[in-house]
């Protein structure tokens, strides 16, 4: 994926690029497997769906809160002289599971409300 976009724009990927991306892939695949539009149907094939290639291990969007739950990469800023390119700003120094960091759901209070489109 940063590849493609570096051999087109001539840098690699922003965060929010990547986002963008990741989410438009993560939106079309529910669309394709429920062959619907309708949000309800996308939310439901989105919810504790697990995907792989996103992110750090399996990213799983867990239904009781929406959460994008996966490992998390803990990275340190790099000076100057540790660069091999203007834009490598950081380096990782930890990958953490995310079963050390996963919450409960009901750890934050509130309501996602009901699936029905306004």
């Amino acid at each position: 994926m940063n590849d493609a976009f570096v051999e087109k724009y001539g840098q690699p990927m922003s965060q929010a690029a990547e986002t963008a991306y990741v989410q438009t892939i993560v939106y079309s695949d529910a669309v394709e497997r429920v062959g619907s539009f309708y949000p309800p149907d996308v939310i439901k094939a989105i919810e504790d769906y697990d995907i792989e290639g996103i992110g750090p291990g399996v990213t799983t969007y867990r239904g009781c809160d929406h959460q994008a739950l996966h490992d998390i990469v803990v990275v340190q800023g790099t000076s100057a002289d540790e660069r091999d390119s203007e834009y490598e700003l950081l380096k990782m120094v930890k990958r953490v599971p995310r079963e050390e960091v996963e919450y409960a759901c009901d750890y934050f209070p509130g309501e996602l409300g009901p699936y029905k489109p306004a």
